[in-house]
């Protein structure tokens, strides 16, 4: 008989020294959430669905239905349509949805936004061109995967909650590969 998944919590740490976050998580490269990184931030204020219609309301934005299985009609990141960012929020208003936006670059099209916010200064190399925006209704899901890079990611939410399961490098065997993907940056 094959065993369940043996899932354990992510440590939480209210605030972090950058010694001890080198230490204790990237050296070791475990996960962490870290409650209190952020509170300095305007965005940490400011951040929240009324606010992003504001400033984002008429941008077209790129939605993935979560119930769409993976299939050839569609290129692995290839959006199932396209809306109004006023209208997804309305949506997602509305109650559980399985759309989500995903890997789009609100920073780009709204440039105000970078003001509110900084880098953290925890002892990470950041890449900071491609900070990208995660948008998801309740019950949306991301197909189980890893990132091709190998990045160091930095999750903030500012906005519901969100349930994350984070596999260790050492199963990406177990996972499935999809042949000829590749990400690649076109700006």
């Amino acid at each position: 008989m094959k065993e369940g998944m043996q899932l354990t919590e992510i440590p939480r740490e209210k605030k972090i020294s950058k010694k001890a976050f080198l230490e204790r998580y990237v050296k070791p490269q475990k996960p962490v959430v870290i409650e209190q990184l952020i509170e300095d931030w305007p965005a940490y204020e400011k951040w929240n669905l009324e606010y992003i219609r504001e400033v984002a309301g008429e941008k077209t934005v790129p939605l993935f239905d979560s119930n769409e299985p993976i299939s050839s009609r569609y290129k692995v990141n290839e959006p199932h349509l396209y809306m109004k960012m006023a209208n997804y929020l309305d949506l997602l208003k509305k109650g559980p949805t399985s759309y989500r936006i995903f890997l789009y670059h609100l920073l780009r099209e709204v440039p105000s936004l970078q003001k509110d916010f900084d880098y953290p200064k925890i002892g990470l190399h950041i890449l900071k061109q491609v900070p990208m925006l995660f948008f998801g209704g309740e019950n949306s899901k991301v197909f189980i995967h890893y990132d091709i890079d190998l990045a160091n990611n930095f999750h903030f939410l500012f906005y519901g909650q969100k349930i994350c399961i984070l596999f260790p490098t050492s199963a990406t065997k177990y996972f499935y590969k999809f042949i000829h993907v590749l990400i690649t940056r076109s700006d």
